[in-house]
Formats: structure tokens, C-alpha cells, sequence
């Protein structure tokens, strides 16, 4: 079975597990993943629908630790779902987030949603997403978050490359592929480049 649709069965049974035991400490933290991984198999309603909640449920319970990862995946799914104002906001909420409350890991998660909201929408700013996605890389490399760094790569190529730059996109592509081998991560490197950025 490959990595996503085995991960996300065993996310399924531990979110039910939560509902079922009443978990609400738990709960939006497994949602969160769950919904990363339904919006990964292409299933953004879903997504959308498991995202508003735990953002809701985190915020009752006071839940705030990865707060900005959960609204740094909404801005995504917003995005794919073609509510793009959405998800710039989103976007920027997630790494407004991550810097009050001093989560610099999730801060490359929301500078990389804002670069994909600038790039990707109606109308693109591939400089404005360059700029993110350099932010967000120095900060991976500066944390040593290697597969972090790996996927920034992989979208400063598709990003270079819609912009008329090759030998940066080449660059980019060849540093993202180097470093999925080396982590043994075959389900991003099969995805190389192919992972939503046309």
C-alpha cells in the first residue's frame, strides 16, 4: 500500500478513536493531519470541512500550539478550492501565528502556503512567491529541517520555472530530488514537481 493511503487509514482510526472517547484535547491536533493528508489525495472539501473545525475546537479549548499550521493547510485548501482571498488571509494568519507564539518550524509551513497563494493565483506574483519561499528555505536550513528544505526547493523550481528562470529551476529541482533520495522519502520524490504548481 503506498505511504499516504496507508498514513492517513491509521489517522482515520485514531481521529474516530478521539470522537469516540471523547478526546477534544487530541482531537484537533489528529485532525489537522488527517485533513493534510486528504488534501494531498485530493480531497479538499473534506480538507476544508476537517480544517474549520479543528481551528474552531482548538480555539474553544484554548488549544493554540500549531494554530498556524492548521490555518497555513486551510490557506491550501482554500487556494485549491479557488477561494483565493481566503487563503491569502489564511496564509497570513498562519505565519502571524507562528511568530507570536515563537513556532519558527510552522512558520516555514505558512511562508510556503503565502508563496503558493502569491504564485498561484488569478493573477501571480512569482516575485512576491520567490521571496516567501527564500524566507521560508533560510529558515528550514537555519532549523535543519531537512525534508522542510527539500520541499521548498521542489517549489523555488516550479516557481523559477514559470518565471522564465531554467538554471535556477534546474538548481532547485536537482537540490529537491538530492534530498528526497537521501531521506528515503519515495512518495515526494515520485511527486517531484508534480505537486500542484502548473
Amino acid at each position: 500500500m503506498a505511504p499516504l493511503p496507508r498514513g492517513a487509514r491509521k489517522l482515520e482510526e485514531a481521529y474516530r478513536y478521539c470522537e469516540n472517547a471523547e478526546l477534544l484535547a487530541i482531537r484537533p491536533w489528529i485532525a489537522t493531519d488527517l485533513a493534510c493528508a486528504r488534501g494531498l489525495d485530493g480531497r479538499g472539501e473534506e480538507a476544508l470541512a476537517l480544517l474549520g473545525g479543528a481551528i474552531e475546537e482548538a480555539a474553544a479549548h484554548g488549544l493554540l500550539s500549531q494554530h498556524s499550521l492548521r490555518y497555513a493547510y486551510l490557506s491550501e485548501a482554500q487556494l485549491a478550492a479557488g477561494r483565493e482571498e481566503e487563503a491569502e488571509a489564511s496564509a497570513t494568519r498562519a505565519v502571524a501565528l507562528a511568530v507570536e507564539h515563537g513556532e519558527s518550524g510552522f512558520r516555514v509551513d505558512a511562508l510556503r502556503a503565502l508563496a503558493r497563494v502569491a504564485g498561484l493565483r488569478s493573477s501571480p506574483d512569482l516575485e512576491a512567491a520567490t521571496t516567501h519561499l527564500g524566507d521560508a528555505l533560510a529558515l528550514a536550513e537555519d532549523l535543519r529541517m531537512r525534508p522542510a528544505i527539500a520541499h521548498c526547493h521542489d517549489d523555488l523550481a516550479q516557481v523559477s520555472r514559470r518565471a522564465g528562470r531554467h538554471e535556477a529551476a534546474a538548481r532547485h529541482l536537482e537540490a529537491a530530488r538530492e534530498l528526497y533520495r537521501e531521506l528515503d522519502l519515495p512518495y515526494w520524490r515520485e511527486r517531484l514537481s508534480g505537486d500542484g504548481w502548473p
